[in-house]
C-alpha cells in the first residue's frame, strides 16, 4: 500500500434519545373523510393515542397472526396498518394469518412485495414451510402458446405471490407495458374471484420499499380489485412521507376504513443487540479505488469462524471486493482475505438467493432477510456522499440504514464503513424551540443536552464541521406541504391559467398540475436527502448521530475509529520476522532482552514498538506490505512466535517446535511462582495449578516407569492408567490458558485446543500426550522389554525423567 494511514480510536459518550420515527398522519386521513382508528400497544409509554384496545396491551416479544387476525376483525373491510420496529415479527405475523386465512375455501390471498427476492422468499415460507396451495408470478411464462394448463392451475391455488409492480402493470424502467401474459393472468384472476364471490385478502409487505410504484396512470389497476377485496395488511418498520398518499390509494379499496398498530421504538432486550463499530475513512473510496478499505481485512481475518455478510451500496463496489484489482487496476487490499470465504454474491444481477447459513456479499439484502446468526459479522459500507446517487441501495437516506442494519436479529458484530462527515448533527440550542413534547427533541431538555461535538472531544473529523439543526421525522410532511405550496405559490397564476385554457378547450396541451400526493412520491424522499444531511444528504453524518444517540434499535455503539494519513511506517516481513522486529528494538533494549523469560519478553518489545507519549510521531505497521492495526499485529502467531524464538537462542535453548513449546510453558509455571500471592493474576494462578498438575504426573510417571538397562521406559498405553483426576484438571486449566494468554489465545503456541469438547478416553489420552511433550524426556524411540513385542511395546525415557523448572538466575535477577 502506498498511503500512509493511521488508526484513531476515537473517545465517545451515547446520549439516548427516544428513538425517532415518521408518525402516520391520522388527523389527515380523518379529514379526507377516511375512517381511522390507532392501537397502542404498550400503553405505560406516554403518547397521544385516541384508542387503547383493553386487551391489546401488548404484543410480546413478536407479533403473532392470532392478534394480527384479531385485530382484522374491527370492520368487515378494513385496512389493516401494522406500524411495528424491526424485529417484531411483522412478516411472520403476517405469513400465520395468510395460513389460517386459507381455512376458508372462499378466500383468495394476493401476497404483494417490492422486489423479485422477496416474492421467492414468500413462496418459499407459505409453499414449502407452511404447505400451502401457492402460485407465484415467476410461473408465468414468456409466451401466450405456453400457458396450457398453467393459467388453469393458478386459478385453482388459494394464494398468489406477486410483486407490486405486477399488480399495478407497471412494466418498470425497461418495458413500455406489462407483459401480456402477466396482464391476463391478472385479468383472469379478478374475473374468477368476481363471478365466484371469492373473499380476496391482500398483504402488503416492506411499503417503504414499493411507493414509486403507485403512478397515477397505474391506479386504475388497483382500484379495479376494490369490489372483491375485504382485507388489506400494509407493513413496515419505517413509514415515509411517501407512503402517507400510498395508504389513501390502498384504502378506497376497504371503504375508506383503517385501523393502525403501533408501538413507540425501543431498544431490543441485552442479549439481542449486535455491537456497533463505526469505521470513519478520511480518504474517498469507490470500486475504481479500494486502498481505504484495507482495514475491513483486518475484521475478515479476525472472523474465519464465523458467519460474515458485506452489504455494499453500489453493486460496482460489491463486484470490485471479489476480484484482486479495483477497476481501475489497483491492488484490492482485502483480496486474500476474502476469498476464503466463498461469498454468495447477491446484487440483483442473478438469481441468487440471501443464504441464512453462508456468507454474502452484495447489495440485495438491505431488507427482507434475517440475519440469526448470534455468531455474525455484519458489515456495511456506506456510499460516498457525492456517491449517493439513485443507482445507490441508500438513496432515501435514514430509512435505508435504519433498515439495512436491522438485518441482523440477534446480536453478534456490525462494522459501518464509512466517509468523513460533512456535518455534525446537533439538537438546536435554544430551548424555546422545543413546544411539541412528542418530537424526538421533547425527550432531551435543551439545557440538559450536551453537545456531540463536545461528546466526541473536538475529535479532528468532527472539529472543523459546521453544524446542522435536526429535523425529527414527525414533522417532515410539514416542511414537504410547504415546500409543495411555495413552489405552487410562485407559480399560481400560470398554473391557473393553464388549466382554464384546458378547462373551457381554448388550449389542449395535457397539462395537469402534479397533486400533493404525487409530489409526496416522485420527490419527496430525493428532496428532503438533499437538504437534510439526517435525511441523507450525508449518510455519514446521519449515521454518526444515530448511533450516538441510539436511534438503531437492534445495535450499542461500542467503537469508533478513524482512519486518517499516518507518517512513520513500520514494516515486518512474516519470512523473517524476528530480523524485522530487531529491526524496530533499540540495541540497548536488545541486550534487557537477552535477560527476559519467555513470558515477558514480548512486553518490553510491545513497548518499543509503540510512539513515545507526546512525540506527535504517528506509527503504522505493515505485515508484509498490508497496513494492519498495532493490536492486531502484536496478536499475529507469528509476530509471538518470533519473539519466543529470539529469547530461546539468547539462552541457549532449542527453537524446535517442540521444544519451545515445553520451554515456555516450564517458564510460565516458574514466573507464576515468583510472584507475590497477593499481587498474582488470573493466569498466574493458572499456571500455579499447572505446577501441582506437574508433580502429580511426574508422580503417576514414576509410578509405571520400567527399568530397561541403564534408563528407563514407559509402556505405550501407560495412559490408560493416568488418574482422570488430572485430565480433568488440564481441561479445567485449558480453558482459562485459552482465553487469557496471548501466546496460546492467538495460537503462536497451542495448547489443548477443543478440549472443552473432548470427554472420557479421549481426554484422557489427549491429556497424557501433551504432558509428556510439556513435562518429561519421553523419546519416540520405541523398545521392548524381555524380548517381547507388540503389548509389551515401550517408550524410552531420555536420561532424567522429568524436565528441569527453570527456577534460575534468569528469574532470580541474578
Amino acid at each position: 500500500m502506498g498511503k500512509k494511514y493511521k488508526a484513531e480510536q476515537v473517545p465517545f459518550e451515547v446520549h439516548q434519545l427516544g428513538i425517532d420515527q415518521f408518525v402516520i398522519p391520522v388527523d389527515l386521513l380523518r379529514a379526507e373523510g377516511n375512517a381511522v382508528t390507532r392501537v397502542l400497544y404498550e400503553p405505560e409509554m406516554l403518547t397521544p393515542i385516541e384508542q387503547i384496545a383493553p386487551d391489546s396491551e401488548s404484543i410480546g416479544e413478536y407479533l403473532d397472526g392470532a392478534k394480527l387476525m384479531s385485530e382484522a376483525q374491527y370492520a368487515e373491510e378494513l385496512t389493516v396498518v401494522i406500524d411495528l420496529p424491526v424485529g417484531k415479527g411483522k412478516t411472520t405475523g403476517c405469513y400465520d394469518a395468510i395460513a389460517e386465512y386459507t381455512h376458508d375455501p372462499m378466500t383468495v390471498i394476493l401476497v404483494v412485495s417490492p422486489f423479485r427476492k422477496l416474492v421467492d422468499k414468500d413462496y418459499k415460507a407459505l409453499q414449502s414451510e407452511r404447505k400451502l396451495r401457492v402460485f407465484s408470478y415467476n410461473e408465468i411464462p414468456d409466451k401466450k402458446e405456453q400457458w396450457g394448463e398453467i393459467l388453469d392451475k393458478a386459478l385453482q391455488m388459494q394464494v398468489h405471490i406477486l410483486t407490486v409492480n405486477c399488480l399495478l402493470g407497471n412494466p418498470g424502467d425497461d418495458a413500455f407495458e406489462q407483459n401480456a401474459q402477466k396482464s391476463l393472468y391478472l385479468d383472469r384472476l379478478y374475473e374468477h374471484c368476481n363471478s365466484q364471490g371469492k373473499k380476496v385478502f391482500i398483504f402488503f409487505d416492506e411499503m417503504h420499499e414499493a411507493v414509486y410504484n403507485f403512478a397515477p396512470q397505474f391506479l386504475p389497476n388497483l382500484y379495479k380489485w376494490h369490489d372483491v377485496v375485504r382485507k388489506c395488511f400494509v407493513s413496515s418498520a419505517t413509514f415515509t412521507p411517501a407512503v402517507y398518499p400510498v395508504l389513501k390509494y390502498i384504502g378506497l379499496l376497504t371503504n375508506k376504513t383503517f385501523r393502525i398498530l403501533h408501538t413507540l421504538r425501543q431498544k431490543w432486550s441485552e442479549e439481542r443487540l449486535s455491537n456497533l463499530h463505526l469505521h470513519i475513512l478520511k480518504d474517498e473510496y469507490s470500486a475504481a479505488n479500494l486502498e481505504p478499505l484495507y482495514t475491513i481485512r483486518a475484521i475478515l481475518e479476525e472472523s474465519v469462524d464465523k458467519q460474515v455478510n458485506i452489504l455494499t451500496g453500489h453493486k460496482t463496489l460489491a463486484k470490485a471486493l471479489l476480484k484482486p484489482q479495483d477497476t481501475n487496476g489497483g491492488a484490492n487490499p482485502v483480496y486474500e482475505v476474502i476469498q476464503q470465504f466463498k461469498f454468495n454474491p447477491v446484487t440483483g444481477d442473478s438469481d441468487k438467493p440471501f443464504r441464512s447459513d453462508g456468507n454474502n456479499i452484495g447489495t440485495a439484502f438491505k431488507t427482507g432477510v434475517n440475519i440469526d446468526n448470534p455468531n455474525s459479522v455484519y458489515v456495511v459500507v456506506l456510499p460516498v456522499t457525492k456517491q449517493n446517487s439513485p443507482d445507490s441501495i441508500f438513496n432515501d437516506g435514514a430509512p435505508s440504514v435504519i433498515q439495512a442494519l436491522a438485518r441482523q436479529r440477534n446480536g453478534g458484530e456490525i462494522h459501518i464503513f464509512m466517509y468523513e462527515p460533512t456535518h455534525v448533527i446537533e439538537l438546536q440550542d435554544d430551548a424555546d424551540q422545543w413546544k411539541d413534547e412528542y418530537s424526538i427533541a421533547g425527550w432531551v431538555h435543551a439545557l440538559d443536552y450536551k453537545p456531540l461535538k463536545e461528546r466526541l472531544n473536538n475529535n479532528p473529523m468532527v472539529e472543523t464541521k459546521p453544524i446542522s439543526y435536526y429535523r425529527d421525522q414527525s414533522r417532515t410532511l410539514q416542511f414537504l406541504y410547504k415546500q409543495y405550496s411555495e413552489r405552487y405559490e410562485r407559480n399560481k397564476v400560470e398554473i391557473q391559467a393553464l388549466q382554464q385554457m384546458e378547462a373551457n378547450g381554448t388550449a389542449r396541451v395535457g397539462f395537469q398540475y402534479p397533486t400533493f400526493e404525487e409530489y409526496l412520491i416522485r420527490e419527496s424522499a430525493n428532496l428532503m436527502a438533499k437538504n437534510f444531511p439526517q435525511f441523507g444528504s450525508d449518510l455519514s453524518s446521519y449515521t454518526l448521530w444515530a448511533a450516538m444517540h441510539g436511534q438503531f434499535t437492534n445495535a450499542e455503539l461500542k467503537t469508533i475509529t478513524y482512519y486518517c494519513e499516518d507518517v512513520v511506517e513500520i514494516k515486518f516481513d512474516s519470512s523473517d520476522m524476528m530480523a524485522s522486529i530487531l529491526n524496530h528494538v533499540k540495541p540497548e533494549q536488545r541486550e534487557a532482552l537477552k535477560h527476559c523469560d519467555l513470558r515477558t519478553v514480548r512486553f518490553i518489545v510491545q513497548e518499543e514498538l509503540v510512539p513515545p507519549k507526546d512525540s506527535g510521531l504517528v506509527y503504522a505497521y505493515y505485515l508484509d506490505g498490508v497496513r494492519l492495526p498495532l493490536e492486531y499485529l502484536l496478536t499475529h502467531p507469528k509476530y509471538l512466535r518470533a519473539i519466543l524464538e529470539f529469547v530461546a537462542n539468547n539462552h541457549g535453548l532449542s527453537t524446535n517446535a517442540n521444544e519451545l513449546k515445553s520451554q515456555y510453558f516450564l517458564h510460565s509455571i516458574a514466573a507464576s511462582l515468583m510472584v507475590n500471592p497477593d499481587e498474582e493474576l488470573v493466569l498466574d494462578i493458572a499456571y500455579a495449578e499447572l505446577y501441582q498438575v506437574m508433580l502429580d504426573f511426574i508422580d503417576f510417571y514414576e509410578g509405571v516407569k520400567v527399568k530397561v538397562g541403564d534408563n528407563y521406559a514407559i509402556h505405550k498405553d501407560a495412559d490408560k492408567q493416568m488418574p482422570m483426576e488430572i485430565a480433568d484438571a488440564v481441561k479445567r486449566i485449558a480453558v482459562v490458558l485459552q482465553a487469557e494468554d496471548a501466546i496460546i489465545k492467538y495460537r503462536a503456541i497451542s495448547f489443548q485446543q477443543g478440549i472443552s469438547k473432548v470427554t472420557g478416553n479421549a481426554l484422557q489420552a489427549s491429556v497424557y500426550r501433551e504432558l509428556c511433550k510439556l513435562f518429561t524426556n519421553l523419546t519416540d524411540k520405541r523398545g521392548s522389554v524381555g524380548g517381547k513385542k507388540g503389548k509389551n511395546a515401550y517408550y524410552l525415557i531420555d536420561g532424567e525423567l522429568a524436565k528441569v523448572l527453570p527456577l534460575s538466575p534468569v528469574l532470580m535477577g541474578m
